[in-house]
């Protein structure tokens, strides 16, 4: 379900001329998450830390 989510929203935002998107998430399973969007061409910039 996810990637047909990500793919109708990327689609239309091309179809509507936006060619940059930004992604934000937060979870203990970020790793999933790098390689569910890395799969879309989004690279990895930002990383924030706590303890």
């Amino acid at each position: 379900m996810g990637h047909a989510m990500v793919d109708k929203l990327l689609q239309s935002a091309e179809s509507n001329g936006i060619t940059r998107s930004t992604v934000y998430s937060a979870s203990k399973q970020w790793q999933k998450i790098v390689g569910f969007y890395e799969k879309y061409s989004f690279k990895m910039w930002f990383v924030q830390m706590y303890r």
